[in-house]
Order: C-alpha cells, then structure tokens, then sequence
C-alpha cells in the first residue's frame, strides 16, 4: 500500500508549483480590464481584487523563494519540464502587472498628498532624473517634489526649479542656513521647507560637549531653536518612544524663545561647532 502523503510546510515547499502564480496574474489583470470602464463601482472593486492579488503573491512568495535554497533539485526538475518549466515566469509577470496597475490607479492605496523626495542629492538634479520626477507628478502620483541635501548654496540656484519643498540641515551649531539658504527662499512663492538633524545627532544634547559649567540642551530646546525662525516650516524630530514624541509635541505650545534662550542655544552651538563661523 503506498504511503500516505502529509501535508506539512515540508511538503508545500518541496511540491510548491510556480503556476500558483497564474492565480495572481488572473486576479491582478482584472483590474486592468475594468479600468476602461466609467462607473463608480469600478474602483473600490479593483481595490480589493489589487489587495487580494497581493496577498495571494506574498503567501505564494515564501514556498516559492524557500524552495530554491532547501530543494534545488525539485527546482531543477521543473525548470526541465516541458510544462511545469513555462509557469516560472509567471512570478516576475505578476510585478509587472503590480507596476501597471500601480500606473493606472497611482491614488488607490497612497494619498495625493505623497511627496516625492530626491533623496540626497549634493549637486543639481540632473534633467533625466527631473523629467522622471515630473512625469510622475502629472500622472498624480506625487503631488510635491523635494530635495534634501548639504549642500546649502545649491538650494538658492534650484529656486526656478519645480522643487517644492527643500530640506537642509539647520541647527545651533550648524546654523549656515541662515546666510547661505534662508534669505534667498522668502517670497510669497518661497518652496517649503523642512530641517533636519535638529540635535547635530544627539551631540547637542551630550553633557561631556557643553561648555564648562553648562548644562546641555535638551530635544525640546533644539527643536524651539529651530522653529524659533520663521523661514522653518517643519522641523524633522527622531522619537523613539511614545512619550518622547508627546514631549516633542509640547514645543509646538511653547512658541520662540526668548532673547535670553537664544543666546545661551547660540553659545552652545558655537562651542559644540568648535571651528571659527565664516
């Protein structure tokens, strides 16, 4: 009598066909097929057949990488098989259809309001890279695009650019911004912008970097430092826990510092920044 096969993630792995994967592919084309269609049904059907395609891709996803590593020769079998081995491509179509229906549907599962954000980049945007990223914004897939960089004098020359917002490192101690960046960026017109590294990466808040007998900064003084000035729109925060997120919250009731506050801040800065200001 032959031995009865059990079903186990042994087994699923070891067995697992690639034509699951046709499963996906049938599902996520579907959408496709009814955006030709003008009706108010349309999209939040095609939402859950996307959804439901992605789900069923993840869960083929696991047997299906596991198998290469752990069964290399059940692998190589179906890749010799003259039916089993034309199913393997079915996986990387199945991305295909992803990104299509991710072009058709750019707004399904992500805001308008998505910003793209260039990354760092420490010279202008080449024209290649600023044609992609404004293709992307016509097709509504992005609503802003934004550059972060340190390169502080590139920022005033992108001023004529399509770059909505800049984000540049502004804080006690590198305080550059407000010669090289923030008077140039004024105007009712002005890009957004948002700063980062508040703390210099903690080393504002380091007891072993203050001045002798000065008490080191605390987040909340880094960041009221920052939004102290009015060319600051958003000021970006590391929270690590709840309670530290609700204590950063807080400065955003405590408005700018004061005179004295900020000469104190500024004495730090200059210290912790240890070289002469140009």
């Amino acid at each position: 009598m032959a031995e009865q096969f059990k079903v186990t993630p042994n087994t699923i792995t070891q067995h697992f066909n690639p034509a699951w994967f046709a499963s996906v592919m049938g599902t996520a084309v579907i959408p496709l097929a009814l955006s030709f269609i003008e009706s108010s049904w349309v999209r939040p059907l095609s939402m859950v057949l996307m959804a439901l395609s992605v789900i069923l891709f993840m869960v083929f996803l696991l047997p299906w990488t596991v198998r290469f590593f752990l069964y290399p020769a059940a692998v190589k079998k179906d890749l010799n098989h003259p039916v089993a081995a034309n199913f393997f491509p079915t996986m990387p179509i199945c991305l295909i259809l992803f990104s299509l229906n991710l072009m058709k549907f750019p707004t399904m599962f992500f805001s308008q309001e998505i910003s793209l954000m260039l990354a760092y980049y420490p010279n202008k945007p080449r024209k290649q890279l600023m044609n992609l990223a404004l293709d992307l914004k016509e097709k509504g897939m992005v609503r802003h695009l934004a550059l972060s960089g340190h390169s502080r004098k590139l920022f005033p020359k992108l001023l004529e650019s399509p770059i909505d917002i800049f984000q540049v490192r502004y804080n006690a101690a590198n305080s550059g911004a407000e010669k090289d960046v923030f008077p140039f960026c004024g105007g009712e017109n002005r890009p957004g912008m948002i700063s980062f590294t508040a703390t210099r990466w903690g080393q504002l808040l380091k007891e072993s970097k203050m001045p002798p007998g000065e008490e080191p900064l605390t987040a909340k003084d880094c960041y009221r430092f920052v939004l102290s000035n009015p060319a600051v729109d958003v000021c970006m925060t590391g929270a690590r826990t709840l309670e530290m997120m609700r204590e950063n919250l807080e400065v955003l009731d405590s408005g700018p510092l004061n005179p004295e506050e900020m000469e104190r801040i500024r004495r730090i800065g200059d210290h912790v920044y240890g070289k002469p200001r140009s």
